[in-house]
């Protein structure tokens, strides 16, 4: 079996802006950040608030990487997320 690989080309899937803005909304509700990744993705909101299960991991990863990219949350999963603007 031969495995094809294509160097320098990312394949990105479009990420629903509400996902998006409840990543956000979860990580604004911390008084002390950073915010683990698991704090996030375990956050009870995603039940309570919005009646959804907590979302897979690999699409929080990508949500994360895509408002970080974007300059809309800082940090990274090692370190924890936070906001800029926020006091």
């Amino acid at each position: 079996m031969l495995k094809l690989e294509v160097f320098g080309v990312e394949i990105v899937e479009e990420i629903d802006e509400t996902f998006l803005s409840q990543i956000v909304e979860i990580i604004a509700k911390f008084e002390n950040p950073p915010v683990s990744f698991d704090a996030i993705r375990k956050h009870r909101s995603w039940q309570r608030e919005w009646n959804t299960k907590s979302p897979a991991s690999a699409a929080l990863r990508q949500g994360l990487t895509q408002l970080v990219l974007s300059e809309k949350l800082g940090g990274n999963e090692a370190e924890g997320y936070f906001l800029f603007n926020k006091n």
